[in-house]
């Protein structure tokens, strides 16, 4: 474990969703866009259909059926808003612990790398340098990919402007 890592809650580690799956939708990429979202003053708005529901709800055109749905899909929502925390942090978790492993792994390849070459050189062994020229080249491509982008990077020398006669 890095030496700042925080211990991980075993319940950090586990988020129970199994109950939501009647609601829960897997949309195509970009089918959210234009999706209307809550916005302020959500809560009261909520808070007054409710409160005017028995008394005005029919007059208004708002059926019990209708009502009902709206109280289920608030419903749902809050059960969603209940457990993303916990799944957010479960992402969270698992993302780092990916890239802490990824980090782990490219510096052993690239000590490996560094060990090819120091042996085939003190043994004069270009088949064994042969045999390990991809993981070479591999260990290598990040630096030159960084160079690439200092290079791109660099500001280009701007001529100076004439000046005014």
């Amino acid at each position: 474990m890095a030496a700042n890592a925080k211990p991980v809650s075993i319940n950090d580690l586990f988020v129970d969703a199994r109950h939501l799956a009647p609601g829960v939708r897997d949309l195509p990429n970009g089918e959210r866009q234009g999706m209307r979202t809550e916005q302020p003053g959500f809560p009261t708005t909520i808070k007054e259909i409710a409160d005017n529901q028995p008394l005005y709800g029919e007059k208004a055109g708002i059926t019990a059926r209708n009502f009902q749905d709206l109280m289920d899909a608030l419903k749902r929502v809050a059960e969603f808003d209940e457990v993303l925390p916990s799944a957010r942090k479960l992402l969270e978790v698992l993302e780092e612990s990916r890239a802490y492993d990824m980090d782990q792994i490219q510096r052993m390849v690239s000590s490996i790398a560094s060990s090819v070459e120091g042996r085939a050189a003190a043994y004069k062994d270009d088949e064994l340098l042969a045999r390990y020229e991809q993981t070479r080249a591999y260990r290598s491509a990040a630096g030159f990919k960084a160079a690439r982008t200092r290079l791109r990077n660099q500001e280009p020398a701007t001529p100076e402007a004439p000046e005014a006669e």
